[in-house]
């Protein structure tokens, strides 16, 4: 149990023991191919490292942090920063290795990971916000003496205070808002039709109008709404930018980079290599809970190797030296030594990651809603702006006059500001309930979807997770003695069967005996002593002396006499009951497609009151590919292993449940950072209600530009109202965009 577990256990309102936690691995950080992107190296020899951390919750996380590094090692320097969850470690390089911080602060209760992105800073945006508010104060100071008094119209101070506008909004037009004018013409090169161009437009014509009149000392100025315009656009993207960052930053928590292998050279020294560059003949070292990333052949005496992520299916195979390791599978216990057999840009794993990539490139063509409507406004508002200018030429008086007031009324608030808002506040309500949105895809997708296509292991059950007694002898002891033996394994392993019987023994409520010189062999089972007693769990030729005639999948023996057998069944994902009747309820299809056995699905089936007819079992990856292929109506597809990576990434939507591996995460467009599935029905009452914020603040847009376009069309409407009116309805889809609820 880690630091960590503490404000998980707050949260929870029935909480559970604690399984002690194995810790991960960062001996990769230490070398210097990988440190290049994520180290800087000053002139003095001095390292610092960038890193993410995970499960940082309050101030007293950041000190213990910080405490523990500078107490183990004193002459390291450390900074974390809680509000982005990220930090610095400065070592003098050659003195002491990454790793061994990484390792502590993992021990801790809080992981680490490489931030490759420490070089994208935000300072360009708030520059820019603070010069352009720096512009609009002044401007609008200088304004008001306009408004408020008329004797002052006509004086030299008059000219004076809009000379002085006009500097600063020129200031704030080359500067600040020069990225408006950049994705207008990139937009422009390619053919496109972008939301900054009406911007760009409103924002040079109504400061072309204005300097024309400054100059000439006659007609209207608007440079101080021009300047809340620009200033209100460039906050409503800076937020929206915190957001994602924030999101970018979870995601590289959750998802560690499994691209790196480990290479064994002649004298068994590791280095380090992307899977991808692997050549036949490479010796590969496998730590446990590692993929194999390439067909290959066991070097070492023996090896216990799960394919559950490339079938689908829970199928634990113990392997002799010489035999052959499919691409895919993961080795389950100590680590191993084997033999590449292929190149790694041609391994299984390998193209199954390339399709899913191609698979991602062509969904992210497809244009979200909010897109789509704002490149038609966009469009309409240009074609308006265009047909006013010319109908009135060469009275370029007007022409100017009534094209200007139309783009300044009908600048696309809702998209420019309002989108960013709703989209960072649907994020933010997300992490809330444990969901990383990974895209606003999927945000505008998750309500429209019709149909969920499930994986079985994995997503909705947990294989191998509860245990049933099918026998005890009782003069060896009865069942409150076995649970009291079992209930104190919990802490000396992750074994998912260990996990099995100390959930079991919870269900009887004893305390826990005191266990000893515990011990795990590998492939075979756990030994260890209560007082003077000799307890083993699992195989019946490991645990019992004379194993003739015994049978069970996990056998537990006291002095090497038969006690009891366990069966190991599979249990329900937590949420998973209730996710399924939200869906039910919500009128939303439910398929399971599924690459276990058949008996095993329609008992999955039956239990979850779903029809037969709609869950397919024995499904290979590229069955579930076909299967979402062939789909008509929206659908997502829910899943965990390597075999579900392609469907994922070519259904409308994916959702990565928690623990799911790399290829899945990388598939997904929403990641679950819980083992709640009913998560998932929060995510959709989430999106659900960001879909009617949406909604309400392009009614208002649409609403508002009718009008305002029609007026300033018809002349009704001068530049100076239409620039009044445009940071006013900035003001209210602010407000739209700020003020909702997920209910």
């Amino acid at each position: 149990m880690h630091l960590d577990d503490y404000y998980k256990l707050l949260k929870d309102k029935k909480p559970q023991s604690q399984l002690s936690k194995k810790n991960r691995l960062y001996d990769y950080l230490d070398h210097e191919s990988i440190q290049s992107s994520f180290c800087q190296e000053d002139e003095t020899g001095n390292l610092t490292a960038h890193l993410y951390f995970s499960n940082l919750e309050c101030y007293a996380c950041t000190w213990v942090c910080e405490k523990a590094i500078k107490k183990r090692f004193p002459d390291v320097k450390i900074q974390v920063n809680l509000a982005e969850n990220k930090g610095k470690i400065i070592i003098q390089k050659g003195q002491h290795k990454i790793s061994e911080m990484a390792q502590l602060l993992d021990s801790l209760g809080y992981p680490v990971s490489a931030n490759k992105n420490f070089k994208d800073t935000r300072q360009g945006q708030i520059l820019n916000m603070g010069l352009a508010f720096f512009c609009l104060m002044n401007v609008m100071l200088l304004s008001s003496a306009e408004y408020l008094s008329s004797d002052l119209i006509g004086s030299k101070f008059y000219h004076l205070f809009r000379y002085i506008s006009l500097g600063l909004a020129t200031l704030a037009i080359a500067i600040p808002a020069q990225g408006f004018y950049k994705n207008s013409w990139r937009a422009i090169r390619t053919g496109g039709i972008h939301l900054d161009i009406p911007i760009a437009l409103a924002i040079i014509f109504s400061y072309a109008f204005s300097a024309y009149n400054t100059i000439l000392k006659e007609g209207p100025v608007f440079f101080d709404s021009m300047l809340a315009v620009i200033f209100l656009l460039l906050v409503g993207r800076y937020i929206q930018s915190l957001a994602l960052a924030h999101h970018q930053r979870k995601f590289a928590t959750e998802s560690q980079d499994s691209h790196l292998v480990r290479i064994l050279d002649d004298n068994d020294k590791e280095t380090f290599k992307e899977y991808r560059l692997v050549n036949p003949g490479d010796r590969l070292r496998i730590l446990p809970g590692d993929i194999v990333p390439v067909r290959s052949r066991l070097e070492s005496s023996d090896a216990t190797i799960n394919w559950e992520l490339i079938t689908g299916e829970e199928k634990v195979t113990s392997l002799k030296k010489g035999e052959s390791i499919p691409a895919g599978s993961y080795n389950c216990n100590v680590a191993i030594t084997v033999e590449s057999l292929e190149l790694g840009s041609q391994s299984e794993l390998y193209i199954i990651e390339e399709s899913s990539s191609q698979l991602l490139e062509q969904k992210g063509q497809v244009l979200v809603s909010s897109d789509r409507i704002a490149k038609f406004l966009v469009s309409f508002v240009l074609i308006v702006s265009a047909i006013i200018f010319f109908a009135h030429a060469p009275n370029w008086e007007i022409a100017i006059s009534r094209s200007v007031a139309t783009l300044l009324i009908a600048c696309p608030c809702a998209f420019g500001l309002g989108a960013p808002l709703i989209i960072s506040r649907a994020l933010q309500l997300g992490l809330n309930e444990g969901l990383l949105f990974r895209t606003q895809k999927a945000i505008e997708t998750l309500p429209l979807v019709k149909e969920f296509f499930f994986d079985k292991t994995g997503t909705l059950t947990v294989p191998g997770n509860k245990a049933i007694l099918d026998d005890i002898d009782t003069e060896l002891g009865n069942k409150t003695d076995l649970a009291k033996i079992l209930a104190g394994i919990a802490q000396h392993s992750n074994h998912h069967v260990i996990k099995a019987l100390s959930n079991w023994s919870g269900d009887h409520d004893c305390e826990a005996f005191s266990l000893s010189q515990f011990r795990e062999d590998f492939g075979q089972g756990v030994s260890f002593q209560v007082g003077e007693e000799l307890i083993k769990i699992g195989r019946a030729d490991f645990a019992v002396a004379n194993y003739s005639g015994v049978s069970g999948n996990t056998i537990i023996s006291k002095n090497h006499k038969y006690w009891a057998s366990f069966q190991l069944k599979e249990s329900l994902q937590k949420g998973c009951t209730s996710l399924i009747e939200d869906l039910q309820a919500r009128k939303a299809g439910v398929q399971i497609l599924s690459g276990d056995k058949g008996d095993r699905v329609d008992m999955l089936v039956s239990r979850l009151n779903l029809d037969p007819k709609t869950s397919i079992s024995g499904m290979k990856p590229h069955d579930k590919l076909n299967t979402l292929q062939q789909q008509k109506t929206v659908c997502a597809m829910i899943g965990n292993g390597i075999n579900d990576s392609m469907a994922m990434a070519a259904s409308q939507l994916s959702i990565a449940v928690h623990e799911a591996s790399h290829q899945a995460k990388a598939s997904s467009d929403i990641l679950l950072l819980n083992e709640d599935l009913s998560s998932i029905g929060k995510a959709m009452t989430i999106t659900t209600a960001c879909r009617k914020a949406f909604k309400r603040s392009f009614r208002f847009a649409f609403a508002f530009n009718l009008i305002g376009i029609s007026l300033g069309a018809s002349g009704y409407l001068s530049p100076v109202v239409a620039a009044i009116f445009m940071p006013i309805s900035s003001i209210t889809v602010l407000y739209l965009a700020s003020h909702w609820e997920a209910k």
